[in-house]
């Protein structure tokens, strides 16, 4: 008798604890800025629709989630999703001639979270659009960039 519970409970805390875990995508992204080549590994929320923009040489993804909230990752140094929030901060010409990483972040007039960080091998990742519930799932996200 004594067995049966906690076998019971083992089970319980197993089923608990995996459903808990985020489940996660692995991305990859990959092009060319200048003459390199620029490899970029990264896990983000399942869930999202996946939409590919092309401006000139410059490729970028955008993953949108059911709620409006979006992860991005750019060759530009000017990323579609957050280009007006990034020049509200005063400091988007800094971005241009800055080698190495800048990161910038707030929140919009909705209290909706932003983020977008200026990559040393160029080109950015960021989100936009998400709310102070799922911020730490999006941040998450960027700490788990690979590049390579």
């Amino acid at each position: 008798m004594m067995n049966t519970k906690y076998v019971v409970w083992l089970i319980l805390i197993l089923f608990l604890g995996c459903s808990m875990q985020q489940k996660t995508t692995h991305i990859k992204y990959r092009t060319i800025i200048g003459n390199t080549p620029i490899k970029i590994n990264m896990k983000i929320p399942q869930g999202y629709n996946e939409k590919v923009l092309e401006r000139g040489n410059e490729l970028e993804k955008q993953f949108w989630y059911p709620d409006s909230s979006v992860i991005y990752i750019t060759a530009s140094e000017s990323p579609l999703i957050n280009y007006e929030k990034i020049r509200a901060t005063g400091k988007s010409g800094d971005r241009q001639f800055l080698y190495d990483t800048l990161t910038l972040n707030g929140f919009s007039e909705d209290s909706l979270y932003w983020k977008d960080i200026k990559i040393k091998t160029g080109g950015s990742i960021g989100y936009a659009n998400v709310t102070k519930d799922q911020k730490e799932k999006f941040e998450k996200a960027l700490e788990s960039i690979v590049q390579k």
